[in-house]
């Protein structure tokens, strides 16, 4: 049964207690001063958890981590043990932080235009949901790992038609909406059992929605994580693709940013709002090389 259950936007989410490691304040203290954080904070102001826990922190955090972590899988390939450690993640640094926020499982949709019909992956994809207000107990869902179609802040668990945000540029916004799954039973009924993660690139008055991926509320512990990176896989491409992205800001679209942080969160930080995040992704396979996004 998922923490947020069906009246997910009202619950009280429990404290962290799912497993997954906690940082310490030390980690914290060092995570804060590597993706730029504009205040300083020592470890006994962390430990004594009187750390700004509020939405705006959620939006500089959210950004300022996509911006100093590339999104990379070089070391599966090129380490000499061809593993990844994920216990400093960005999910263990928002546990420390925000008491109210657990983890669910995605699917990514590999389909690259709107009219395909979606594949989707296995549910191995982490999102974060958050609780970030006191009082009023609206959860939010964060994703920094998604990649080049993925939020780029944190967005209202909703699927009213209203709650669009903006993604990396005006052109491009993000939206969530319910259904019931694809491969479900014809006689299963009409019940709505996943949430989908839309984006919308405006290209033209034929632009339409794409599913990024899906995703449910159901918790996913640590040693979900864990087992979901081993795999056996007979799929060439997979085993030997090579991901590698890198995101930045750039000075345009100051005011477009500044003014939707305003409309749909109730304020901006124009100091980490200044600009919009471009990308390049590049995927490298054998017989083939990926460009998404305009070059750095």
């Amino acid at each position: 049964m998922s923490p947020l259950g069906h009246t997910a936007v009202n619950y009280v989410a429990d404290p962290v207690s799912k497993g997954f490691p906690r940082a310490t304040p030390a980690q914290i203290v060092q995570w804060l001063t590597c993706v730029g954080f504009p205040d300083a904070y020592s470890e006994v102001y962390i430990s004594s958890g009187v750390f700004p826990v509020t939405l705006d922190n959620l939006h500089i955090l959210t950004r300022l981590s996509t911006i100093a972590f590339p999104i990379k899988n070089a070391a599966l390939h090129y380490g000499t043990d061809h593993i990844i450690d994920i216990s400093p993640c960005y999910n263990a640094k928002i546990y420390s932080y925000y008491s109210r926020a657990y983890s669910g499982s995605g699917k990514i949709n590999e389909a690259l235009e709107p009219r395909e019909t979606p594949e989707h992956l296995s549910f191995v994809h982490m999102v974060l949901f958050v609780q970030p207000i006191d009082g009023p107990n609206e959860t939010y869902l964060v994703d920094v790992e998604c990649g080049g179609n993925g939020p780029s802040r944190p967005i209202l668990l909703s699927c009213d038609p209203h709650n669009v945000v903006v993604g990396v540029s005006p052109t491009e916004n993000h939206r969530l909406t319910r259904g019931s799954r694809a491969e479900s039973s014809p006689d299963s009924g009409p019940e709505e059992t996943e949430w989908r993660l839309e984006v919308l690139r405006e290209k033209g008055l034929g632009s339409k929605w794409k599913i990024v991926y899906s995703f449910l509320e159901d918790d996913r512990l640590h040693g979900y994580e864990l087992w979901s990176n081993f795999r056996l896989s007979v799929d060439e491409a997979r085993a030997l693709g090579l991901v590698c992205e890198r995101r930045c800001y750039y000075p345009a679209y100051r005011k477009s940013l500044r003014d939707d942080q305003d409309r749909n969160n109730g304020g901006g930080t124009e100091k980490y709002l200044e600009g919009t995040v471009r990308h390049k992704r590049s995927l490298s396979r054998i017989w083939k090389i990926y460009e998404e996004g305009p070059l750095l």
